[in-house]
Parts: C-alpha cells; structure tokens; sequence
C-alpha cells in the first residue's frame, strides 16, 4: 500500500526518512526508498544498541543506509547520525535555488531500551539533583538528547528561512514502558489499549500553524494513521490509495483532521480502533478487549521509584465512559448491554475490512535481487518474535559471526552466545 512519503512524492516533494523503520524489510522492496522515500538512515529492528548498533535479538548490525547496511557508524550514537542526516538534508533544502518543497519523517530511537546516551547528556544541565539511580538518570539523558535535537534542527529551520514555510508535527506513537515510563494520572502502559498504552503526547508548531491558534489545546481525537490523509490534502493530493487497487487493499480509514485540529469543528472520526479488540467511540466510550489488557495498572506519581497500582479486572473486556472516568476505574459492561453490544458489533465491522500486507509475492518478484536477507519466518523461529529481518548487499564484506544470518540458516545456540559474549566485551567499551 502506498505510505505519506509516496502521496508527498506524487505533490514533488523531496523525501527523508531517518530512525526507526519497522514498516517492512524482508526484500529492498519493503524498504524505505521503495516506498516513497529518496534517502534513508535507520534501523529495522528493535533493542538495537545505540553504540555499535549491534541487535541482540537477530545477533546482526542492524543499520542500514539507503538500501544497505553499513558499519562506518560503529561507535557514533544512533540518534546522533540520524539528527546529523536530516541537519545535513534540511542544509542542502536551503541552498537549492529552487527551494522543492520536502517531507522529513524523524523517528527517534530514543527513548527505547537499551537505555543509553552519550555522558555530557548525564551532567549536571540534564539530570535534576533529586535523581540519583543509574535507570533514572539514563531515561532524563535521552530525553534530553532528544529535546536537544529537537531544538536545534527547529534553529535551523528559522536560521535558512524554511520555518517561515514549514509544518512539524511532533507525536509519540504510543505511553511509556512498565518499568520505564510514567503515564500517571491514565491507566496502563505500552501494549495496553488502556489511555496510559494509546493517549500519545503530541504538538504542531511552525509557522503553518494560523497565529490566532497558536498556543492553544485542541481536545480532538486523533488516529496517528490521520496524519496521512492530513498530511496528503495539505500538500494538495488525493489520499485515496489506487496505486494497488488490484491487491484488493480496503479502502483508506485515514482521514483529513485538519480543521477540527486547529479550529475544534464537528469531529470527522466518531469510531477509532485501538486494535482488533478495542475500539474508541464518539471520543467518549471505549471498549477495552480481553486480548488487550496486558498490565491494567495505574502509575503512581512517583513511579518507577515507586510501585504502580494495580486497576480493575478487565479478563472479560471493559467498557469505560472517559468524559466521567478518564482513568478508566469504572466498568459499565454490565449496567450497559446496549452500548457494549453496539461497540462489539462495531469490532466485528472492522475487523472484516482489517488489512495486513503479504510478504508472499513481493518475496517471489525480488529473489532474484535479495539473496542475503532473512525471512520473517526464519525470524520468529530465531527469537520468537517478530522483527524485521536483516538484508545485506551482494558487495558487504561480512564477519565471520555473521555467516549464519547471510546463510538464511538459523543460528546455533553455541554460535549465538558465542557471538553475544563478543558483543558485550564491545558494549563496555561505550
């Protein structure tokens, strides 16, 4: 299916994407500058060092530039290179006399585990004094990395004259970790459907944003799959996705917020699913699944330095009315059948038209060009999960630990420890 990078494509944008990808890598195909994108920097996989770039869970160097992986940032901080590429693409914008528009889409790798920064972020300027455990003081540092990169990529905007033309929209794509994040006062975590899991922090800035709105709060919900058909009419394109009509992809469920972000007006999207087994309705009512209710607990202010609370049984799936228990402490499933039916019929509607790409036939197409990537199957066997698989050019000059990805053969678990003790004598090194 078509992704924003390719609508701003079609509006002759110049496109970057830096950071984490995890839509798609089994074949150059599934990669960034096959999807709408000009350049790449990033990564495809998850709990990947921030140092060596080292991934333990495909016990590979997970990061690729363009369509190929590449060893030259071992040892620079991976949010570093990423914030130097889009400092370097944003440069090069400005000296084009042409001044194309362009569409940069930063995903930071911060604040993911493992949980390491460069030490001037651990001084004094970063960490208040009250904190004092090693954890704590790691998750402030890459917060303020991030806060720091941030800042100066927005100074450079307005230093080339670009912010005079820019939109940026900053969102999370989900609340913080159990163990690592705070979500107090909301319910829940990441992996939870609960407020904590999905209320994301997010803001527009730049000077697109009309003067007499600025500075104001807009209580409109938003899918973050909305910034796509946003993003698209903005830019002045269709957002209906034909490209691959003969696919049989549903229709787009994306949908163009814009005037109800900035001015409040009547909300476009009354039904936001969460998952297969959530759903938001009218922005109020909301059902949490059986399947979705992972932790259910509640942070306490000062948590992780203290414990969180543990919220009401939702085994059987849980009905909450947010405008009078945003919290989510109440159940109403029982007291009302009606709605709770009425939601449930409306899961059971989205999910026939729920849409998830096949790997199958773009594997077929592109054997021929891919001959050094793992399939996702071989993935899932490996580490029991799913991750992006690794892909290597034909030209890479690949260590000897490496042999077993390369090979498309799984790994034994003698040569995967073996490879694992060599990292971490390296990670000492950071």
């Amino acid at each position: 299916m078509s992704t924003v990078a390719d609508k701003m494509k079609q509006a002759g944008y110049k496109t970057l994407a830096v950071g984490k990808w995890h839509a798609g890598g089994h074949s150059s195909q599934h990669l960034p500058l096959n999807r709408g994108f000009d350049e790449f920097l990033g990564f495809l996989n998850g709990h990947t060092s921030h140092f060596t770039h080292y991934c333990n869970t495909i016990d590979c160097v997970d990061m690729m530039d363009g369509d190929k992986p590449s060893w030259k940032y071992f040892g620079q901080y991976g949010d570093e290179a990423f914030y130097n590429r889009t400092f370097d693409f944003i440069s090069r914008q400005a000296k084009n006399k042409n001044r194309d528009p362009f569409f940069i889409y930063h995903s930071f790798q911060n604040i993911h585990s493992p949980l390491q920064v460069p030490k001037h972020f651990l001084s004094k300027e970063f960490i208040p004094e009250k904190i004092h455990d090693t954890r704590t003081k790691l998750i402030y540092g890459m917060c303020a990395f991030v806060d720091s990169a941030v800042g100066n990529i927005t100074s450079l905007l307005r230093e080339t004259g670009l912010y005079d033309n820019t939109l940026i929209v900053f969102a999370s794509d989900n609340g913080g970790e159990i163990g690592l994040g705070n979500n107090y006062p909301l319910r829940g975590f990441k992996y939870d459907t609960y407020e904590g899991g999905v209320r994301g922090t997010a803001f527009i800035t730049g000077n697109l944003v009309p003067q007499e709105v600025r500075g104001t709060r807009s209580n409109t919900v938003v899918h973050i799959a909305d910034w796509y058909a946003t993003l698209a009419e903005l830019a002045g394109v269709d957002p209906e996705d034909n490209k691959f009509a003969s696919e049989n992809i549903p229709p787009i469920d994306s949908l163009n917020m814009w005037p109800s972000v900035l001015y409040n007006q009547s909300l476009p999207r009354t039904v936001l699913p969460l998952s297969s087994d959530s759903l938001l309705l009218d922005g109020r009512y909301k059902w949490v699944g059986d399947n979705d209710s992972k932790y259910g607990s509640h942070s306490s202010p000062l948590y992780p330095q203290s414990d969180h609370i543990k919220g009401i049984p939702c085994a059987q799936g849980c009905l909450f009315d947010l405008l009078s228990d945003p919290y989510e402490r109440l159940d109403l499933k029982i007291r009302n059948h009606k709605l709770t039916s009425q939601i449930k019929a409306l899961i059971k509607k989205h999910k026939r038209t729920r849409f998830e790409s096949s790997d199958e036939k773009v594997i077929a197409k592109n054997s021929h060009r891919d001959t050094h990537c793992i399939s996702w199957m071989a993935m899932r066997r490996m580490t029991g999960m799913l991750a992006g698989p690794m892909c290597f050019g034909e030209d890479v000059v690949i260590p000897d630990f490496y042999s077993d990805c390369v090979a498309h053969k799984e790994p034994t678990a003698d040569a995967v420890r073996k490879s694992r003790k060599q990292w971490r004598k390296v990670e000492k090194n950071f």
